[in-house]
């Protein structure tokens, strides 16, 4: 059986396995193009002019081999397009019957392209189609065929209400397969909806989309006794799964100690999946001055990197397995909140309340410690005052307490930025301010002070073959296997030659940008610029660099990457990872899976059914409250430092 060529894309894994195939099939075209090709071998063509058109050609190819293959672009598309536009009416059918299961998406583009439906009627193709391998997702996925047969496929969409995922995949998060939607009436679509909810197959994944606010609006009405339906249903799943005997066990251990002999007795005993942290009361009990204070939650509880960024937000890549990147319903606007990233933040809570109790016992809390850093510490060594902050007492209910850290948030925000414009906080004029600077866009004085990775298909692609898990990189054989390529370089000793061809194309784009390099003597690959190299990795992990708190060698390959249109500078107070981080924890104008915690204090307090939700809330706005302290200090420390003055970290952090 011929392995036939078929093209999924320029990141394909296995485009150079179908290289002997094309260089086969078109050295017979050239040898005789006035063959009868059938519908398989036509669609093979079609196939092989997207390697072509895309340039993707064999290491093994020369110039003039190549410049043969270009020459013959268009003999193949005039046989494609003679083929499709002399089809007779009377043998569709039979011809349509043919398509390799390979192939059936490329029938259908070939269809689209060709405007068959002006010789094959609504009547005709539904003849065609039913029973065969088309689904009615690939007829959804082309307009032509929805305004070409709007019969047809509204009949396919509403025959099965599992068809509703195909029209909420829409609303999913990176999802590249969107269909056009048949003229359906929103009373139908209320039905249709409410069949697929009572369905037995129902993903609950799909119901927790629907309760999230995605702009379905045009199709469907979800009135508030649609979503109590929808809601009770993805209960009653919860509970039926939870009454099985699943197998796997679920043991997590999660724990904040403030003894150090206790902290290293469970560390001793902890499994894998705990997550164990220590704050060292013995530490706190004998230097408890709030510049130590603020000093421990810098450097000592994991909520700031050794670059000031802080650790709290979700890192993708480091913090998430192939299957929660890419599995899941995750709406268009979804901020990666997986598990890893939902344990550390609950963990920091745990930290901060141990860290608040721990305080409590000198009479100190850390609306004490934020309000001294604006009052007293910015004025004596910044020589800046900013407005009064009134915090909360212990007196106030915790709900009134976490409004109120909330709106001194949003206070923060408006003398900070007056502060940048105007090198001082002037009360009249900021009384004048009307909205609230958005936190992405809160500015830093400091040149170049964060560095990320452009939008250049060549940056991207030189992040993905280093370090990627999906870029099929890291496996040669059972012997020479890794994650990925990096882990490969550094594990092994590997040559070129171990490599397969087309993972050797890739080799190539990564040799001539000066990341790896053949040993001279041995021919194996190694690491080439070893600080362009550490910067990729950061941006792979964090996907930020703070070129200010880097050595000066980073720097200046830092300002070389960006000449070369790798990387991009940014002056902002947030890098775009913290500032999407607070956004998501504060408020819903990104991303619609958002806590959102401050919108629900801004018209009273939330009614929740734990009571232990109000604490952690608390929690949550002074963690914001430290993040805010910690990157103002920063930021003021770099503006002395780029001025040429000595930085004062040490009196504070």
């Amino acid at each position: 059986m011929i392995n036939r060529v078929k093209f999924y894309g320029i990141g394909d894994l296995a485009l150079g396995t179908y290289f002997p195939r094309i260089e086969e099939a078109v050295s017979s075209f050239l040898e005789n193009s006035e063959t009868i090709y059938n519908i398989n071998e036509i669609l093979e063509f079609v196939n092989i002019m997207e390697y072509i058109e895309s340039e993707i050609f064999s290491i093994d190819w020369d110039a003039e081999y190549i410049k043969r293959l270009q020459q013959a672009k268009p003999q193949i598309q005039t046989v494609i397009a003679k083929f499709f536009r002399e089809l007779p009416r009377d043998e569709f059918l039979d011809v349509f019957n043919e398509v390799d299961s390979l192939y059936v998406s490329n029938f259908l583009e070939q269809f689209s392209n060709y405007k068959l439906a002006k010789k094959i009627s609504e009547t005709d193709f539904e003849e065609a189609i039913l029973g065969s391998k088309i689904h009615v997702s690939d007829l959804l996925q082309m307009k032509y065929f929805v305004d070409s047969y709007p019969n047809l496929t509204k009949n396919l969409f509403l025959a099965n209400p599992i068809n509703f995922e195909l029209f909420l995949g829409n609303f999913t998060h990176e999802n590249s397969r969107k269909i056009c939607l048949p003229k359906i009436s929103k009373e139908r679509m209320l039905e249709f909806c409410i069949a697929y909810i009572d369905n037995d197959f129902v993903n609950p994944g799909y119901l927790d989309l629907l309760l999230q606010p995605i702009a379905i609006g045009t199709y469907l009405d979800i009135d508030h006794k649609l979503r109590q339906k929808i809601y009770k249903r993805n209960k009653e799943i919860e509970d039926e799964f939870l009454a099985k005997e699943t197998g796997i066990s679920s043991e997590f251990r999660l724990g904040v100690f403030s003894s150090s002999k206790s902290y290293e007795e469970a560390l001793a005993k902890n499994n894998p999946r705990g997550f164990l942290a220590l704050v060292e009361k013995d530490w706190i009990d004998k230097y408890h001055d709030f510049p130590t204070l603020f000093n421990n939650l810098q450097h000592l509880y994991g909520f700031f990197s050794s670059q000031v960024i802080s650790l709290l937000p979700s890192f993708p890549n480091i913090e998430m397995g192939v299957f929660s990147r890419t599995l899941g319903i995750k709406p268009t606007r979804y901020y990666e909140a997986a598990e890893t990233f939902r344990t550390k933040n609950y963990l920091a809570m745990m930290k901060l309340e141990v860290f608040r109790q721990a305080i409590s016992d000198y009479g100190i809390r850390i609306e004490d410690m934020i309000a001294w850093f604006f009052s007293d510490y910015c004025q004596e060594t910044f020589d800046i005052k900013w407005l009064s902050l009134d915090f909360p007492s212990n007196g106030e209910t915790i709900t009134n307490r976490t409004k109120v850290l909330f709106t001194l948030e949003e206070e923060i925000h408006k003398q900070y930025q007056l502060l940048i414009e105007d090198g001082e906080i002037e009360s009249e004029l900021y009384n004048f301010i009307k909205n609230t600077p958005n936190i992405a866009n809160l500015p830093s004085l400091v040149k170049n002070k964060y560095a990320y990775i452009t939008d250049d298909p060549k940056a991207k692609n030189i992040l993905k073959l280093l370090f990627s898990d999906q870029a099929g990189m890291g496996y040669i054989n059972e012997e020479l296997k890794e994650e990925n390529l990096v882990n490969l370089l550094l594990k092994h000793e590997v040559k070129v030659s171990n490599f397969h061809k087309f993972q050797q194309v890739n080799l190539k784009v990564l040799q001539e940008n000066g990341i790896i390099k053949e040993d001279v003597e041995t021919e194996i690959l190694k690491i080439k610029n070893l600080n362009r190299f550490k910067i990729f990795q950061k941006i792979w992990s964090y996907g930020v660099v703070c070129s200010p708190h880097e050595d000066i060698k980073l720097q200046r390959e830092l300002k070389k990457m960006e000449s070369e249109k790798l990387i991009r500078f940014s002056e902002k107070l947030f890098a775009e990872q913290e500032s999407d981080f607070l956004n998501f924890v504060i408020n819903n104008k990104l991303f619609t899976n958002s806590w959102a915690i401050r919108n629900k204090y801004e018209h009273g307090a939330p009614i929740y059914e734990n009571k232990n939700q109000y604490e952690m809330d608390n929690q949550v706005a002074l963690l914001i409250m430290i993040i805010y302290v910690v990157k103002i200090n920063d930021e003021l420390n770099l503006q002395r430092i780029a001025s040429g003055k000595k930085g004062i970290y040490s009196e504070i952090v």
